[in-house]
């Protein structure tokens, strides 16, 4: 897959996380998966559309944020370290 064809899957899953509909997503322009974002949250402003909370957070590269720490603070209160 080329990168042109990686930022245009990318953009059309962006757009959708931010409600753009199916026939604006292709105008969605960026070199990462943040820039995507950027310009999709600003398109979804300029049309209205209201902004759309993500299941998880995600860091700077897109990835979901580790929890590992809330489970790691979990299994010691569990076990009765905490």
């Amino acid at each position: 897959m080329s990168d042109a064809e990686t930022l245009s899957f990318l953009a059309h899953h962006v757009g959708e996380e931010h409600g753009i509909p199916e026939q604006l997503r292709s105008r969605l322009s960026g070199e990462t998966v943040s820039e995507l974002r950027a310009d999709a949250a600003a398109l979804a402003k300029q049309l209205g559309i209201a902004p759309q909370e993500p299941d998880r957070e995600r860091d700077h590269g897109g990835r979901f944020a580790s929890s590992a720490s809330t489970m790691n603070r979990a299994i010691r209160q569990a076990a009765g370290y905490e």
